[in-house]
């Protein structure tokens, strides 16, 4: 076993307002993780638009990228535009990068939706481990470990046919990527109940939708003057602007704009209604029932487990849904009894110490 003193790590992920900045966000955590047990860790991703090299670097990691390419989009694997270059070409500058390495990455981690095994396999000489983080399930992965954080309806057989039998496979929230301060904020915020006092309202770093908005206006029609609204959105949001406009000379609503945790806000909130997608284990850890939109297709399977199992109240994805369903929504569920229940069935879902689990495998190599 390699010393974690002496353990490379390179991420290869990406960010943008297309994708989100979920994958890079997780990835950060892992690196974060990974860190504090004396590792090196550096990340590879391609200059899109909104790409978060800049709080890459800011978190003290190295990033190197590489240029956006035009190319022929193939129609496998589904998301593959999403890499902003063939997967040749992006596999081939990869590796040049590694080489240029004083040592081969003990790890590469892959966190990305427009990446498949024919790009891992391109790496296999390059580097020690390939460790892949998804969420689909729908394109085969060559890697030694695989991470998919989710809850869907057939969990523990979505990779049966995907990885090989070598591979291990860490399935479920109990190994969600989550920043510290969830474990930390855990033990000190209580089941929910009512009156409301506090909403949080975020749907993500890309927010091309624009649910905020619809959701800001769903609030103002209610007028729950004597409830806070905190909102999260990125400032380069398309609709930020906009949405400062909405909200402005309105005392009891809050924007907040890259931040580098929502912990403490998810933490001190009575409700949220958001997204689907990563931010759902965050509130399940600290117990914030949630009304949930989804904006992606590969959410709705997630939003749909969740629900049935009375985790999250999922109001429909992101084209079916309008302002008055939200503002109904959230006054029907701001008045339920309901809201400790579904509280306390997210405490029992995630315990927030999936980073410490998944950080021993990768320092072990299995």
């Amino acid at each position: 076993m390699v010393s974690p003193k002496s353990m490379n790590v390179v991420f290869r992920c990406d960010a943008s307002l297309v994708i989100g900045s979920g994958h890079v966000m997780r990835c950060l955590t892992l690196a974060d993780a990974l860190r504090e047990k004396g590792c090196t860790c550096q990340f590879v991703c391609r200059n899109h638009p909104s790409n978060l090299s800049a709080l890459i670097q800011e978190k003290g990691y190295r990033v190197t990228l590489l240029p956006l390419q035009e190319f022929q989009v193939e129609p496998y694997p589904h998301h593959a535009s999403w890499v902003g270059a063939d997967w040749q070409t992006d596999a081939k500058e990869t590796g040049a990068l590694i080489a240029t390495l004083e040592t081969p990455p003990d790890w590469l981690v892959v966190d990305h939706y427009g990446l498949d095994a024919r790009w891992e396999t391109n790496l296999r000489t390059a580097v020690g481990r390939i460790f892949v983080i998804d969420d689909l399930a729908d394109r085969p992965h060559d890697c030694d470990l695989l991470l998919d954080q989710n809850l869907v309806a057939g969990s523990d057989q979505r990779y049966d046919t995907l990885v090989s039998e070598n591979c291990t496979k860490l399935l479920g929230p109990m190994y969600a990527l989550l920043q510290p301060e969830y474990a930390e904020l855990r033990a000190q915020t209580k089941p929910r109940k009512r009156p409301v006092k506090h909403i949080f309202v975020y749907f993500g770093g890309a927010d091309s939708d624009n649910l905020t908005g619809k959701t800001i206006q769903a609030l103002i029609k209610i007028n729950k003057k004597d409830v806070i609204i905190n909102i999260v959105a990125s400032a380069a949001g398309t609709f930020q602007d906009e949405n400062k406009r909405l909200i402005m000379a309105r005392a009891n609503y809050v924007m907040h704009e890259n931040l580098p945790s929502l912990a403490p806000l998810i933490s001190s909130s009575d409700i949220c209604i958001g997204a689907g997608g990563s931010t759902s284990w965050e509130r399940c850890c600290l117990g914030l029932p949630s009304i949930v939109i989804t904006l992606a297709d590969n959410q709705i399977p997630v939003a749909e487990e969740l629900d049935k199992r009375k985790l999250i109240w999922w109001l429909g994805h992101k084209d079916k849904v309008t302002v008055d369903q939200i503002g109904i929504c959230i006054e029907e569920k701001i008045k339920s009894i309901e809201i400790s229940d579904y509280s306390r069935r997210g405490y029992q879902l995630v315990e927030g110490t999936g980073s410490d689990a998944i950080c021993d495998r990768i320092v072990r190599g299995s």
